[in-house]
């Protein structure tokens, strides 16, 4: 199941999100340089929004997960759309990264945004858990949205050329019976790191059958996951525009090309004086 996310049931009561997120990490990583503890932290949020964004329902619609901390990685984010496209990028330092996420994180907020298209976006954030990102992701949705959640991350592409990265969110529905939540548990005590699931089973059903023996999942449809940033020319003209006059007058003033980069894939965009003053006259 390379590079999709499965959309799966359990017991009828029970959604289940599976995702190989392998090649849209591997593209973050490269565009941000990150390395080491920076890679998996990455990594782990990129496949989290992936996971978040499978539970919208229209393909517009928006899902972003952020880190802001105190650690030598400072901020992290990544917005995904039910779509399967996701970008994502992070900003750290790299001279006093440590060994793990939740040390190089250390304290700091992990923030949600829904946007549905119409009106201003749902937003919710706590308190980092334990910084290692699927945890607290857990206990976003326990506590900011009283959903009964397991989600597991996993990544390996730092330590392995043929590495993986993924992960997988399950939540309850009110109606799940004790039965059910007791076998569930059962699984998931005994469930293997998502990597290792990834590497041994390409079919969804094989891979989830793995996962939730008892449970039988049914999978019902699975989406490509792709790095797709969604920048253009068109996009920065806009922000040059909203920059307001005075700063676009600024800029034409010192008679240069001026660059407009992508911050999440480095695409950089060239404007030159008679662009400006094309600009300008559409500026408020």
């Amino acid at each position: 199941m390379e590079n999709k996310i499965v959309y799966a049931s359990a017991a009828d009561t029970i959604v289940v999100r599976f995702a190989d997120t392998t090649q849209a990490c591997r593209e973050a990583v490269r565009i941000h340089d990150a390395g080491g503890s920076a890679s998996d932290t990455l990594c782990r949020v990129l496949t989290g929004a992936v996971l978040g964004a499978s539970l919208m329902k229209n393909d517009d619609d928006l899902f972003t997960l952020s880190v802001n901390s105190e650690g030598a990685i400072t901020y992290v984010t990544a917005t995904a759309a039910p779509s399967g496209d996701v970008k994502a990028l992070i900003d750290f330092d790299k001279e006093n990264l440590s060994e793990t996420v939740s040390k190089s994180i250390g304290e700091g907020t992990l923030n949600i945004a829904r946007e549905l298209g119409v009106g201003e976006p749902y937003r919710g954030s706590i308190p980092l858990y334990t910084g290692e990102i699927a945890e607290d992701i857990t206990a976003y949705f326990a506590y900011s949205e009283q959903t009964p959640t397991s989600c597991a991350l996993g990544e390996d592409i730092e330590t392995k050329s043929d590495g993986r990265a993924g992960g997988f969110l399950i939540q309850l529905m009110p109606d799940t019976t004790e039965e059910t939540i007791t076998a569930l548990e059962q699984d998931l005590a005994k469930s293997r790191p998502v990597c290792e699931l990834l590497e041994q089973y390409e079919d969804p059903k094989e891979l989830l059958t793995a996962l939730l023996p008892g449970l039988r999942p049914e999978v019902y449809f699975e989406k490509d996951v792709r790095f797709n940033c969604g920048c253009s020319r068109e996009k920065a003209e806009q922000a040059l525009i909203s920059a307001g006059k005075d700063n676009l007058n600024e800029m034409i003033s010192e008679d240069r090309d001026f660059p407009v980069v992508c911050p999440y894939c480095n695409t950089k965009y060239m404007f030159g004086k008679d662009e400006l003053e094309r600009l300008l006259s559409e500026a408020k």
